[in-house]
């Protein structure tokens, strides 16, 4: 009896154990892709207002020609056709 009462305890234990491990490995993992998220944010953002030359929060087609390649050209950017590219409109096309 004591040997099976020993190794039901051992497994209970290597059980929670393993449930603590998982827990907060997934909890890492969630924190790690904030952060990333948070820091293409970040990026994104610089990279708009380096190329907002004139600070109005929109991008002409002239500042949008300094920006790095697009995945998207500037008339899909500029969604409601108004012929700049709002901060909104940039970060939905990226």
């Amino acid at each position: 009896m004591s040997i099976n009462k020993t190794r039901k305890t051992l497994l209970e234990a290597c059980g929670l154990l393993l449930f603590a491990s998982l827990t907060f490995g997934l909890t890492n993992v969630a924190m790690a892709e904030t952060k990333t998220q948070k820091s293409d944010a970040k990026s994104g953002k610089t990279i708009f207002a380096q190329a907002d030359k004139n600070g109005d929060r929109r991008l002409s087609l002239e500042e949008a020609k300094t920006l790095p390649a697009s995945s998207q050209p500037f008339d899909k950017m500029d969604t409601n056709r108004d012929g700049v590219i709002s901060e909104e409109e940039f970060f939905a096309a990226n």
